[in-house]
């Protein structure tokens, strides 16, 4: 019994000597960047979404809409919901969010569309498979913080 609760605490360390690495790893990597002005691709992994997704419907999400949302109420709207703004101009806001556990980062950046009050996100996880439905968790509670049309 002694030995089968050795081996327990022993891979539960394991596992989190592991997700505190990858946590770290993730600190240090470079977040992604809008490409001549676009948000980039998601990858495969079910970490990303994305409005520009188009027919990859595991990433796809929609865009926000919010009639008389301004740039200055998305960063707003952002830091409400924890964000870290990185960077911000008139036509987009890059922020980072940061797991309370272990301090994973997630990468938010947020463009204005041509259509007034309309903009396109993506939100990913820098490391791991699968998010858990976090990324469009936090899209959806921006979309509800900036408010409906």
């Amino acid at each position: 019994m002694k030995t089968l609760l050795m081996v327990v605490l022993l891979a539960v360390i394991a596992v989190a000597l592991l997700l505190w690495m990858q946590a770290r790893k993730a600190s240090q990597m470079s977040p992604p960047v809008l490409i001549d002005g676009a948000l980039p691709v998601c990858g495969s992994k079910p970490n990303c979404v994305s409005s520009t997704a188009g027919a990859d419907s595991s990433h796809y999400i929609e865009p926000i809409r919010s009639a008389g949302a301004t740039m200055q109420s998305v960063v707003a709207a952002i830091e409400a919901l924890g964000g870290q703004i990185q960077t911000t101009d008139a036509n987009s806001v890059t922020a980072t969010f940061a797991s309370t556990v272990f301090g994973f980062i997630d990468d938010l950046i947020v463009t204005a569309d041509s259509i007034p009050g309309t903009f396109q996100v993506r939100s990913s996880s820098r490391v791991g498979y699968s998010d858990m439905g976090a990324n469009r968790k936090r899209v959806e509670q921006l979309r509800t913080t900036l408010g409906k049309p």
